[in-house]
């Protein structure tokens, strides 16, 4: 056999290996690294008319079962619409994710209340919790979990596929 036909043999059978490192299909965020970001994006400070609002310590539970993730945070609010008192407590949202292919990010979609707690409920009137059950989630809709620093020409796509699994979040092109 001619040194020629070995090579283009040798390289036709190398050729799904060579496909196969070279065309990535996927990108896997490990836990971990959700966390990492969170936790150098929060606390979340915003100003809205009626009040100054708070969120920190937050925390990433991946439903690979549901398809969701949960995120936990505390919450710090206080304004005039709160009678110039501040209140605190925790806030568990359990939401969808969506990737923005243009910015390159992870981010809440269609989160669901799953728990809110007013530490001293004493002191909150139904009114006032009610105000904050609105106003907290509110500001966490829509909120960056990860961002994408690598240039890779897939992250500029949409996946198929968003797959949340128990390490990880899997996006799927």
């Amino acid at each position: 056999m001619n040194k020629q036909r070995r090579t283009y043999l040798l390289g036709l059978g190398l050729l799904p290996f060579m496909t196969n490192s070279f065309a990535q299909s996927d990108f896997f965020i490990p836990k971990q690294w959700l966390e990492l970001f969170l936790w150098s994006t929060f606390p979340i400070s915003k100003n809205i008319i009626i009040a100054q609002a708070i969120i920190k310590d937050p925390e990433i539970t991946l439903l690979a079962s549901e398809q969701r993730v949960e995120l936990q945070a505390r919450y710090a609010v206080s304004g005039t619409a709160l009678g110039q008192k501040s209140y605190e407590g925790s806030i568990v949202l359990n939401s969808k994710l969506q990737y923005q292919a243009n910015h390159r990010l992870v981010r809440l979609a269609e989160p669901r209340l799953e728990l809110f707690t007013v530490d001293s409920d004493l002191d909150a009137s139904q009114q006032i919790t009610s105000i904050l059950k609105k106003l907290v989630p509110a500001l966490l809709e829509q909120q960056v979990i990860y961002r994408f620093e690598n240039n890779s020409s897939l992250l500029g796509k949409a996946p198929k596929l968003i797959h949340i699994e128990t390490d990880g979040i899997r996006l799927q092109y």
